[in-house]
């Protein structure tokens, strides 16, 4: 289920809650494909709560975050300004926590975000990374099932496994 947010600053990572349900949080403009990640997870135990930029307030009616993930698409200069500030306005308590699924890579001619950016990103915020084909329902199954994974990981569901221990 797909559910907009307006506020993040500081965010719980201690699950208290004895939930199985991991929560993620979408950051990007492009809600068709936020629906079609949200469609993706609907038989995974990971609800998707969804803003287009960091940093927002706190909202104590929020539900605690368990990762972030970042929606880059690489044909547009404008989401990778998006993502890089957004990024920059995280507090150290997300390391490990934060997720790029990036998409366009399909006619890599078209991208106007060079892999020097994205490895930079990648280098800087340690981010996993996957990348998407939003027009093929197989790889965003691919991408949600492994974000699924991650955010398990992430909400404390496997006890004694690290998020900085994920690896695609």
């Amino acid at each position: 289920p797909l559910s907009s947010t307006t506020s993040i600053t500081k965010m719980d990572w201690h699950r208290t809650d004895g939930s199985n349900t991991a929560t993620a949080m979408v950051v990007g403009a492009d809600q068709a494909n936020k629906v079609k990640l949200a469609d993706a997870l609907t038989s995974s135990n990971v609800s998707i709560r969804s803003i287009e930029s960091l940093p927002v307030e706190d909202d104590p009616s929020r539900p605690p975050i368990d990762v972030i993930v970042f929606l880059l698409d690489l044909k547009q200069r404008a989401s990778y300004t998006q993502v890089e500030t957004s990024l920059a306005s995280l507090d150290q308590t997300f390391s490990q926590r934060t997720f790029l699924l990036l998409s366009s890579l399909e006619k890599p001619s078209e991208c106007t975000v060079s892999p020097s950016e994205v490895d930079s990103l990648v280098d800087t915020y340690a981010l996993p990374h996957v990348f998407v084909n939003f027009h093929s329902d197989a790889s965003v199954n691919n991408a949600a099932k492994k974000l699924a994974a991650f955010a398990q990981i992430a909400s404390g569901q496997h006890i004694g496994v690290s998020p900085a221990l994920f690896s695609f």
